[in-house]
């Protein structure tokens, strides 16, 4: 079974968000998340309440679905740190993905079995192992 990875970034990072999705879906692992793939890098929150709960739902099942959550830094959002709490919340792995100077970290990646890495290697290493274990139990 493929690990399923839920990828947790701001709006305005749409663009790397679904670059890296590309990059794990050509190393077998299957995308969960379905927002990056859905919008554009300047889109911007909807007014509407019935709008904004849709995309929220959207999210929370995603996040559901998915083994672990990959949160993409150094620039994140209100939503994207909400959406690490809620996979923390829901027991899933939380992978921070900072840049080499550490940018972006927050008190939340030292939360339990939360993992930091700082390059794509790295990412793809630690979703590998991770993938192993849950195989092998």
């Amino acid at each position: 079974m493929k690990t399923r990875v839920y990828i947790a970034a701001p709006k305005a990072r749409a663009s790397l968000a679904k670059s890296l999705a590309q990059l794990l879906r050509a190393s077998s692992y299957e995308i969960s998340s379905r927002w990056h793939d859905a919008i554009e890098d300047d889109a911007v929150d909807p007014s509407f309440e019935s709008a904004r709960s849709s995309i929220c739902e959207e999210n929370i099942a995603d996040l559901r679905h998915a083994d672990v959550t990959v949160v993409y830094l150094p620039e994140g959002g209100r939503a994207t740190y909400w959406e690490a709490g809620f996979a923390a919340a829901l027991s899933k792995r939380v992978i921070w993905f900072v840049p080499p100077t550490g940018e972006g970290r927050c008190i939340g990646d030292s939360f339990g079995s939360a993992m930091v890495v700082n390059s794509t290697e790295k990412l793809i290493g630690v979703l590998r192992t991770l993938g192993a274990m849950r195989g092998a139990a």
